[in-house]
């Protein structure tokens, strides 16, 4: 089996189990030429006794896998934040390079850039002159905070916020959200930073949060965006329309990690401007 899976070219390298196989030398066959362990003997009384007795298997090696000399504990925060079940944190985790509490590249084409931050320490929304906060209780929103954006925008935009956080907040349960964002210099920069509710887990406090940051860079795609997204922003009170911009950034968010190859920096800006008209006609 190794020899056949190697000459078809999909090994790296190959574990020969020729005590548990019969695959042997002494029988005329040579060993794969990629073979890095070959199992010849398991002894049946293993090595030790009471609870250090150890079963194990006696291997040839050839040096092409250096093997391992220690096992580090995965950090508990990894399953809290696989267990969400949301593509963008699986596929950054599955990532041979991940590593909690490094910004990691989701998307760049031309001035639009996304990037992830996992972690297993409380993550804050980068300094902003707009800061939102409200937390996310058994799945949903807090009614509170609901009530206020109600009371503030009107009951159509309330309504569109909740709408269009459904699938974070379901995926998040419990949990406390930091949005913040502003418009500077034809730039816009929106910062989202989710804390989950802690957990303790054999008497130790888990703590997990993803971190999401865009810039959308409008200097760099030409004068036409820039101009309608500064008349769609200013055509409403400055801050509502600061308020609008960082509300209408998570969807989009998930939208640019679910078809990132088939996204154009464009389409992004087209997405958020009419992601704020939209925004506008529930008021």
């Amino acid at each position: 089996m190794c020899m056949r899976v190697s000459e078809a070219g999909y090994t790296v390298a190959s574990y020969v189990s020729n005590m548990s196989t019969g695959w042997s030398g002494n029988l005329g066959f040579s060993q794969p030429t990629d073979w890095a362990f070959d199992q010849f003997s398991e002894p049946s009384d293993g090595i030790g006794s009471g609870d250090g007795l150890v079963m194990i298997d006696k291997l040839n090696v050839s040096g092409i896998d250096p093997g391992v000399t220690t096992v580090s504990a995965v950090d508990p925060a990894i399953g809290v934040l696989k267990n969400l079940g949301l593509k963008l944190i699986d596929e950054a985790i599955d990532n041979a390079q991940f590593e909690l509490g490094v910004e990691m590249p989701i998307f760049s084409i031309g001035p639009v850039t996304l990037t992830q931050t996992l972690a297993g320490t409380v993550q804050s929304a980068d300094a902003n002159d707009n800061l939102i906060t409200f937390s996310i209780i058994n799945g949903k929103i807090d009614p509170a905070f609901v009530s206020e954006v109600s009371d503030m925008l009107g009951s159509g935009i309330a309504g569109k916020l909740e709408a269009n956080m459904e699938g974070l907040t379901a995926a998040i349960e419990n949990g406390d959200v930091e949005l913040s964002g502003g418009y500077e210099d034809g730039k816009i920069s929106v910062s989202l930073a989710i804390n989950m509710q802690k957990f303790t887990v054999e008497g130790s406090e888990i703590t997990a949060s993803v971190k999401y940051e865009i810039e959308i860079d409008l200097n760099k795609i030409g004068g036409f965006f820039k101009e309608v997204f500064e008349r769609t922003l200013y055509t409403i009170a400055t801050g509502v329309g600061i308020f609008l911009l960082i509300l209408v950034i998570p969807p989009i968010v998930a939208w640019l990690g679910a078809g990132a190859t088939t996204v154009t920096a464009a389409g992004v800006i087209a997405l958020v401007i009419s992601s704020i008209l939209d925004f506008i006609k529930e008021s």
